[in-house]
């Protein structure tokens, strides 16, 4: 640090040299910035491994403030896959999946991450995390992804039919959990493909029906014998 203070930037050739070697250090820097996104990305379909996307999830409790967002995880998954694949077979299942794997690339912002988390029976599942994002705006971009999803056209499909897809949205709680925060995620993704296809469901929605109280069997008999008696 001393002999760098003590450098004479007056001499031109000293201030060129003294140029290229931080032109050097930020070429240096951006390749290694880029070969670590490389490798964090899967190859394959561009998305972001499972150990590196578990990180980012982790690391979402020590960057962000607890005054903002601190980011939502969108769990999505392909509705009627299995169908897809009996109807127009195995090629045209892989189709579909690749189609929503380019849907969801497009899709998201730049700072999202999405991962594949298809298991072994081929469930079609996705996840994002969305960076810093409320509830609200995570439910935007999933009302996005379900529009470009439905407009996309698989090859070997039939003529007419299109894909649809099921999001469950959860927004980060405060001293929340890694896997509390995704646990909320996955419950709101199941409530959603049980009210249908094409559907969103937020953590919040779920647990605010989960908490109305159960319906009276002594006040529903009586009703119905009223409306019997009428």
């Amino acid at each position: 640090m001393q002999g760098f203070a003590q450098t004479d930037f007056s001499d031109p050739a000293v201030a060129l040299a003294s140029a290229v070697a931080i032109a050097a250090g930020f070429t240096i820097y951006a390749l290694r910035s880029n070969n670590r996104a490389r490798e964090a990305v899967d190859p394959l379909n561009g998305f972001f491994t499972p150990d590196r996307f578990e990180a980012e999830i982790e690391a979402t409790e020590r960057r962000i403030s607890p005054f903002k967002p601190r980011g939502a995880v969108l769990h999505g998954q392909i509705d009627h896959l299995s169908q897809v694949r009996t109807l127009w077979g195995p090629d045209t299942r892989a189709h579909a999946v690749r189609q929503v794997a380019q849907v969801m690339r497009a899709g998201v912002r730049k700072s999202d991450m999405v991962v594949q988390t298809e298991g072994p029976e081929g469930d079609g599942s996705f996840v994002i995390l969305a960076h810093g994002a409320s509830e609200d705006e995570a439910t935007g971009i999933a009302k996005r992804l379900l529009k470009t999803i439905g407009r996309t056209k698989v090859p070997g499909m039939g003529e007419g039919m299109r894909l649809t897809a099921s999001f469950g949205v959860a927004a980060r709680r405060l001293g929340e959990s890694d896997e509390e925060w995704r646990n909320r995620a996955d419950m709101a993704l199941a409530a959603a493909r049980a009210s249908g296809e094409d559907q969103i469901m937020t953590a919040s929605e779920w647990e605010e029906v989960m908490m109305l109280p159960a319906p009276d069997p002594i006040a529903d008999c009586e009703a119905g014998e009223d409306a019997a008696a009428a």
